[in-house]
């Protein structure tokens, strides 16, 4: 097992001020890191540095002075690389300051901004097209497409109390439905991006012996597992439903009837229809199956990213992909701790 330690990391951390443009390196003085992301949950990726400050070094006093009622502590661009690698770049959105020589600096990535609500009607649009003209609403926002989704949506009109994430959300949510797949979108280093999971697999693996220290594996059919699938549409002639049922009976033996129901858009023909509820029960008909590990660390394991694993104890084999990951560098060590789950589809 390839033994990683944090001392043999060159790593640099860069504090660059939005108003002057100047750049300290703080590296040095950086006590401990943890840098954390989340899968599709609107959360943005998270940098927080544990910074000890000598008395005599004033160099950063715009983040170690309180200054009341001033607006100079936020915004400020902060860059985490480690041998040339880039992994975290983003904004101070969060300083604290306490009696010790100490200060926690919290910096967040672009999906930090996706937060901001606005109103939007789609039309002949795929979820990818909807994603780039969101992300231009917002001039600063650095953005790209990775893997273009293909499916034409729907027309949807988001209404005011939308968050510009959950606009790109709902789009994807439909586009995974319809294409069998599973887009995301991430900020990879400074740009955000729409992408595909099947295209972030690592090609790293973990098991027994390998990196793992500690792992929980966990198989659940309470959240969105659904084997009974109803789409309806009102009917105005008769002043009744019409509905398409797509189910498997196998499944239902097993586990009871898991049911989701579904409104059909009015536009699409009884084929149509058929053809989305077949889809839905082929994207939902399944098991959860998530796995905690806590593993020695290793860089590019980020949420959206695929691992292999193969944990022989309990015979489990096969790729999964990361919902949530935090990273810490502390003293001579880097640990992660990795949410997973797994899907088939990759």
């Amino acid at each position: 097992m390839e033994l990683l330690s944090y001392k043999d990391y060159k790593w640099l951390v860069i504090v660059q001020r939005v108003d002057t443009g100047e750049r300290f390196d703080i590296s040095r003085i950086v006590h401990e890191m943890t840098y954390s992301t989340e899968w599709m949950t609107g959360a943005p990726g998270t940098l927080e540095l544990l910074v000890v400050m000598a008395p005599w070094d004033d160099s950063l006093a715009f983040l170690t002075k309180a200054h009341i009622g001033a607006h100079d502590k936020h915004g400020h661009l902060v860059q985490f690389s480690i041998d040339g690698e880039g992994v975290f770049y983003g904004y101070i959105t969060d300083v604290q300051l306490d009696k010790a020589p100490l200060m926690t600096v919290t910096a967040r990535d672009q999906i930090f901004y996706l937060k901001s609500k606005d109103i939007l009607y789609t039309e002949n649009m795929t979820a990818s097209d909807i994603f780039t003209d969101v992300c231009n609403r917002k001039a600063h926002l650095v953005h790209r497409v990775q893997s273009a989704a293909g499916a034409i949506l729907e027309p949807h009109d988001y209404k005011a109390d939308s968050t510009m994430f959950n606009m790109i959300k709902y789009a994807i949510d439909w586009a995974n439905v319809l294409e069998g797949t599973q887009y995301m979108i991430r900020d990879e280093f400074g740009v955000l991006v729409f992408t595909e999971l099947g295209r972030l697999h690592t090609g790293i693996r973990l098991g027994d012996g390998e990196y793992a220290i500690d792992y929980q594996y966990q198989s659940s059919i309470e959240g969105e597992t659904y084997n009974h699938i109803k789409f309806y549409r009102a009917n105005e002639e008769i002043g009744m439903y019409d509905t398409w049922v797509a189910q498997d009976s196998g499944t239902m033996a097993r586990w009871g009837e898991l049911g989701l129901i579904v409104e059909a858009d009015k536009n699409l023909t009884d084929a149509e229809i058929m053809g989305e509820a077949q889809r839905f029960l082929g994207f939902y008909n399944a098991p959860l199956e998530t796995l905690s590990v806590s593993a020695l660390g290793r860089l590019g394991v980020y949420a959206g990213n695929g691992i292999s694993l193969d944990i022989g104890r309990i015979e489990l084999a096969g790729n999964f992909w990361v919902t949530n990951a935090k990273h810490t560098f502390k003293d001579c060590y880097h640990a992660m701790d990795l949410e997973l789950y797994y899907w088939a589809g990759g």
